[in-house]
């Protein structure tokens, strides 16, 4: 099992999404690798995190420096130990069939729907990957919700679970979008 540096971090980081924090962890490099957790003070440490490659660090000389993530891989975490923690892999083998993607791909569609009418900018011409691992991630980037609900789809388990319970998420705010513009039904 495989043991990075932790970086707990003020919101999810993605695969696929990049993040600049500020952080006093002088030893972090261009190139580096380590893992980004979503720490909230309220909360248990998380159990998933995203191995994220390190791309930029501007040293800041009277405060904590501001470091360039792009986050790479979902990973599941161990106990932090000595600053560091173990991962493992939270993909299995478990099938996911093409309709689950394109369900998604559906209410993806409905919920940017919903946010362009309420006038808050939405792109119904997104698509998602075939891939259910990516579109899992696609999907968690796409979402206006809290730090703690994106945690919490991260933490669903494998691609098929996270995809469904995006859907669920993306059917509420849909639905809560069109009610609060006048009624207009999910």
């Amino acid at each position: 099992m495989d043991a990075y540096p932790f970086l707990g971090v003020p919101r999810p980081l993605v695969p696929g999404a990049r993040m600049t924090v500020r952080t006093d962890a002088e030893h972090l490099r261009p190139g580096s690798r380590l893992v980004a957790g979503f720490v909230d003070a309220h909360d248990a440490p998380p159990r998933v995190g995203t191995v994220a490659l390190v791309w930029g660090v501007d040293r800041v000389d009277d405060g904590p420096d501001l470091v360039s993530l792009r986050g790479e891989l979902l990973v599941g975490l161990g106990a932090v130990d000595d600053g560091r923690v173990p991962v493992a892999t939270v993909e299995f083998d478990r099938p996911v069939p093409a309709r689950v993607v394109e369900r998604l791909q559906d209410a993806v569609r409905a919920y940017h729907g919903a946010t362009a009418e309420a006038g808050e900018g939405g792109d119904v011409t997104v698509r998602l990957a075939p891939d259910p691992v990516v579109a899992s991630h696609q999907v968690a980037l796409l979402l206006r919700i809290s730090a703690p609900e994106l945690q919490d789809i991260l933490e669903a388990g494998d691609a098929r679970a996270r995809l469904e319970r995006a859907a669920l998420v993306l059917t509420r705010e849909t639905g809560l979008l069109r009610t609060t513009m006048g009624g207009r039904g999910a």
